[in-house]
């Protein structure tokens, strides 16, 4: 079925993403796209021309349309954004972009590109939805414990979070519509920002139900790990993910756990794997531990069921208290039962749905506690995986957010007609 604006206009929809890899992939944008294009809207979308994403156009994705652009910052634009929040960089090419694509909506993925996409927007009187990803203040905080003291230092007066906090305010107050991946970040930028709830609309990271259907296995894989009690964590790197926790709870678990083994997929680079190694001989559980550098996504499922528990072992602060990461739902979709600490978001999925055990944020005691009751459970531990499985499949099903992202813009459509 096919939404307009007047007549048989196709609505059009021109998103804007500003990561270093370019597009694609992204799963949250992808997942976004597809739904929009199915249901009828026109898209096209703006991305960093990269080594890996070389071409200045194509079509994918059900033909929908990338353009790419070389993007270079030099030190005066560093500067500039830092006081403006605005990347004099991506001015021309969003200008260009929309310029070429006319469209009805500018859809900005996440804050960082918010403020540049809603200048041009403004010379173009078209209207602008904030896709935050992830609260962008909280975010830098929590990124900024890995930092070296002179760089913290830097990054207290170069990212000041009290100034993000404002501007954010302002910027948020100005578009038309504000994306975010859970409830509890709804309720902050409500507390925050005083921004009305009927403007906020809650899409969240859950998955497609048949997300796995088509991906082979590895059963090198599974049998690797056939004799080992696996537990898996697949993520980003960092000091605000709670892996030092997780290292530290292993000292207590491998007495308990005969063949215990901790698996480690998402490593990038050389800081990062000499973090881990670190961590691994500070809490003296290098038998215990395997590190894998980022794989392709069709592995990760091969991975994911090998595994007798899957973890999200976030450390508490602002940033992860409203956060929830595909990797929980990618989990519980193959029948994993999951372990995650007490953020506020995974907290409230995991005991809604007795599909794992939570633990104190932080407290490698708890978590071992944690790991210990899975592995006496037994065959008994099942039931949480059939949970998970259910959960993820029913009431989290990616169907449900892609039609609330599609009703978000349906309604949105018939306000510019009104108006």
């Amino acid at each position: 079925m096919d939404y307009s604006l007047c007549g048989n206009k196709k609505v059009k929809i021109a998103m804007i993403l500003d990561t270093i890899q370019g597009f694609p992939p992204d799963i949250r944008v992808e997942k976004e796209i597809n739904a929009l294009i199915s249901a009828g809207f026109s898209v096209s979308l703006l991305s960093r021309k990269t080594k890996s994403n070389y071409k200045n156009y194509e079509r994918i994705f059900n033909n929908f349309e990338v353009y790419r652009h070389k993007i270079e910052r030099n030190l005066s634009y560093k500067i500039y954004y830092r006081i403006s929040f605005i990347k004099k960089e991506w001015l021309n090419p969003i200008y260009q972009f929309i310029k070429n694509t006319k469209p009805d909506f500018i859809h900005a993925h996440d804050f960082t590109i918010v403020p540049t996409a809603l200048k041009i927007a403004k010379k173009f009187h078209i209207p602008v939805v904030a896709d935050l990803h992830e609260d962008m203040p909280a975010a830098r905080i929590a990124y900024r414990k890995g930092y070296k003291i002179f760089r913290k230092f830097l990054a207290s007066f170069l990212e000041n979070y009290f100034i993000m906090r404002i501007y954010e305010k302002k910027i948020l107050q100005q578009c038309i519509r504000i994306i975010v991946v859970s409830p509890e970040f709804k309720d902050r930028i409500i507390n925050i920002y005083k921004i009305h709830p009927d403007k906020i609309i809650v899409v969240s990271n859950t998955e497609d139900p048949h997300k796995f259907d088509d991906i082979p296995v590895d059963f090198n894989v599974l049998k690797k790990y056939s004799n080992q009690w696996t537990m898996l964590y697949i993520g980003g790197i960092g000091p605000h993910r709670g892996l030092d926790v997780t290292l530290s709870s292993l000292s207590i678990c491998c007495k308990f756990i005969p063949n215990l083994k901790l698996v480690i997929i998402g490593v990038k680079n050389h800081d990062q794997r000499k973090y881990l190694l670190t961590l691994i001989r500070k809490y003296n559980v290098t038998d215990y531990v395997e590190i894998i550098d980022w794989i392709d996504f069709d592995l990760l499922k091969s991975y994911i069921l090998a595994s007798k528990i899957c973890l999200v072992p976030f450390n508490k602060s602002e940033h992860t208290e409203i956060a929830i990461p595909h990797k929980l739902f990618q989990y519980m979709l193959l029948k994993k039962p999951v372990i995650v600490s007490d953020c506020a978001a995974l907290k409230r999925i995991v005991q809604q749905n007795s599909c794992g055990f939570v633990f104190r944020a932080g407290n490698p005691e708890d978590l071992a506690r944690c790991i210990i009751k899975s592995f006496n459970l037994g065959d008994k531990l099942q039931i949480y995986a059939e949970n998970a499985y259910k959960a993820a499949k029913e009431k989290y099903s990616w169907d449900k957010d892609a039609r609330k992202l599609i009703k978000m813009y349906i309604n949105l459509s018939h306000e510019c007609k009104k108006n």
